[in-house]
């Protein structure tokens, strides 16, 4: 099977292992960019996400039975029971020589080459923030996938993700865990410092409205300028930038009269910053 290409004149196809939050999102994600999708999940879905799978198009598999034809086999599952899914619908008949795609920015790959051999493999991670099943997701959406694969999967994915709005960075090794730990502090840390950021701004007597205008505003800002100058040390502001100690540290007694542990972070990034722009 030409595992590259769906036949002249048709849609690719792909199946989706997973209905988390990735797996849904990228569901939606892939049928939006014109592939036809199939998704399956060990578990029951809510029937709010089969209806909206029906809506968009997508076919929710009861079974992996049901399985049709697919030229891609893509696992949104938690890394620690990857293996154990992948050799399930590895053991299943319609599979015709389909690479297996792994959604995951820190597993470790070469225990399922070791388990799956003569499969195509690859790592094929959105560096994109699926925080919600219902989130809204389009064509529109550039999605950046870190792709580490075998020689065999390499033409099949590109070919994948150049038939969609998606972005592809390709690397013979990486470092899974510093990968990984940068992408959190983009996304997972960004939301949570955020969070942060409404908080003290509510505390300090603003209505929780204009607190998440405030911070959203600033965050946003913010993101651009990183984008404009091409790197963040060189746009960071506060009064750590500006060498004011005396400033951080009556900020930090404030802070911790209602939360020390927040107060700590406060004074952890402020030391992070000095030792990343020496004055």
């Amino acid at each position: 099977m030409d595992c590259t290409a769906s036949r002249e004149g048709e849609q690719m196809r792909i199946l989706i292992i997973g209905a988390g939050r990735t797996g849904t999102g990228l569901a939606r994600w892939f049928r939006a960019n014109g592939l036809e999708v199939q998704i399956w999940n060990r578990s029951a879905i809510e029937e709010a996400q089969a209806q909206e799978f029906s809506r968009a198009g997508i076919v929710l598999l009861s079974s992996l039975e049901e399985a049709g034809a697919v030229e891609f086999v893509m696992f949104c599952t938690a890394d620690a029971g990857t293996l154990v899914v992948a050799s399930e619908v590895e053991s299943k008949a319609w599979l015709e020589g389909q690479p297996f795609l792994f959604c995951s920015g820190s597993l470790d790959i070469e225990p399922l080459r070791r388990a799956l051999p003569g499969r195509g493999l690859a790592r094929v991670h959105p560096a994109f923030p699926f925080c919600d099943k219902a989130m809204r997701i389009g064509r529109e959406d550039v999605i950046n996938f870190l792709v580490e694969s075998d020689s065999e999967s390499r033409e099949s994915v590109q070919r994948l993700l150049e038939a969609t709005s998606g972005r592809s960075f390709f690397v013979d090794r990486i470092d899974k865990d510093l990968y990984h730990a940068g992408c959190v502090f983009s996304a997972g840390f960004v939301a949570s410092l955020l969070g942060m950021s409404r908080q003290l701004l509510t505390n300090s007597g603003l209505t929780e409205e204009d607190s998440i205008t405030i911070s959203a505003g600033l965050a946003s800002r913010t993101l651009k300028n990183v984008q404009c100058a091409g790197g963040g040390e060189s746009v960071v502001t506060g009064p750590s930038a500006r060498g004011e100690t005396q400033t951080v540290v009556n900020e930090v007694l404030a802070i911790a009269r209602n939360d020390r542990l927040l107060a700590s972070v406060y004074e952890l990034l402020n030391e992070a910053i000095d030792r990343k722009n020496p004055r």
